[in-house]
C-alpha cells in the first residue's frame, strides 16, 4: 500500500539519486543519444522513485530498481515520441534502427538479468550496465575480488542458460 514518505526516507532517497545520478543519466543517454531528452527522462524517473520509493520492499538494491524505472521512462519516451511525431521539427535526428536495436537489446538484457536469482542481478547489472571493473564490483557487494568472480561467472553461466532455452 502507498504511503506518504517520512523526512528520514526523502533524505536517504535524495541521497542514493545524487550518488547514482551519473550512472543513471549515462544509461539514459545511452538509449536516447541525447543529452537533453536524458535529462527530461531522469526528472521523469525521480519522480517516479520518490513516488515508489514507500513501497520498495528491497532497499538494498537500489541500484537495480532505479535503471528498471529509468528504461520504463525510456519506453515511455519513445512510446510519446511515436504519438507526438508533429513536435519533431527537420532537424531533430530520429532514432534510427541501430538505436532502436541497441534499445531493443538493453530491455531484453534487463528481462534476462531479472529472471536470474536474486544473488546473481546485482553482479550481472554492475557488470554489463555500469561498466565496473572486477575491484570494484567487489568492494561495491563488500566481498573479496575472487568471491565477485565467482558469483560473477555463475551469473553469466546462468543468464547463457536461460538464453539458450529461448533458441
Amino acid at each position: 500500500m502507498h504511503q506518504f514518505l517520512t523526512k528520514k526516507d526523502v533524505e536517504k532517497l535524495e541521497k542514493l539519486l545524487k550518488l547514482h545520478k551519473r550512472k543513471l543519466i549515462h544509461f539514459i543517454n545511452e538509449l536516447v543519444g541525447n543529452y537533453d531528452d536524458a535529462d527530461d527522462i531522469l526528472s521523469e524517473t525521480y519522480i517516479k522513485a520518490f513516488n515508489g520509493y514507500s513501497d520498495l520492499r528491497d532497499k538494498d538494491n537500489i541500484l537495480r530498481w532505479l535503471h528498471k524505472i529509468a528504461y520504463h521512462a525510456v519506453i515511455d519516451f519513445f512510446r510519446w515520441e511515436k504519438r507526438d511525431e508533429a513536435r519533431l521539427t527537420d532537424t531533430t535526428i530520429r532514432p534510427g534502427p541501430n538505436l532502436e536495436g541497441l534499445i531493443l537489446s538493453e530491455l531484453y538484457t534487463l528481462a534476462l538479468i531479472e529472471e536470474l536469482p536474486q544473488n546473481y542481478q546485482g553482479p550481472l547489472t554492475l557488470d554489463t550496465f555500469e561498466g565496473l571493473s572486477l575491484k570494484e564490483g567487489a568492494e561495491h557487494f563488500n566481498i573479496s575480488l575472487s568471491a565477485y568472480k565467482a558469483k560473477l561467472y555463475r551469473a553469466r553461466n546462468c543468464a547463457q542458460e536461460k538464453i539458450e532455452l529461448y533458441l
